[in-house]
């Protein structure tokens, strides 16, 4: 009896997930590149996006220390379908700069659509360029 009655919460477990599910759009997976300007490193770097699903009205940007997820900053900004987010764009960024020197950086966008629902994200971990 007790197996019957295990089975069947299973059971309805499962109904009730897949139907938390339906009609919700799918996450998209975004390509994300930035542009190290080591010359500017209080100014955000330009941000390269591709595969932006469609239907985004914004994105959502943060910079961090990959090794002791210091924050660096980022904000957000509206989506003009250029792919580009340009250099000094973000206002809430910090610097890529630290006093222990320049990090390795994990940017991490997430988009989101007109009803502020989250509809894609993407990230990237990068070092800066040998001099």
């Amino acid at each position: 009896m007790k197996t019957v009655t295990a089975v069947g919460i299973i059971f309805l477990l499962f109904l009730c997930s897949c139907s938390e599910n339906s009609g919700r759009e799918s996450i998209g997976n975004i390509t994300v590149d930035f542009v190290w300007d080591l010359k500017h490193p209080q100014r955000s770097p330009e941000i390269h996006l591709k595969n932006t699903p469609k239907g985004t009205k914004r994105f959502h940007i943060e910079f961090t220390d990959a090794t002791n997820e210091w924050e660096h900053g980022g904000g957000s900004i509206t989506n003009d379908d250029t792919g580009i987010i340009r250099e000094g764009t973000l206002k809430e960024f910090k610097g890529l700069s630290s006093t222990w020197g320049t990090p390795k950086i994990r940017l991490s966008v997430l988009a989101f659509n007109k009803d502020g629902h989250l509809i894609g994200k993407g990230e990237i971990v990068k070092r800066p360029p040998d001099d």
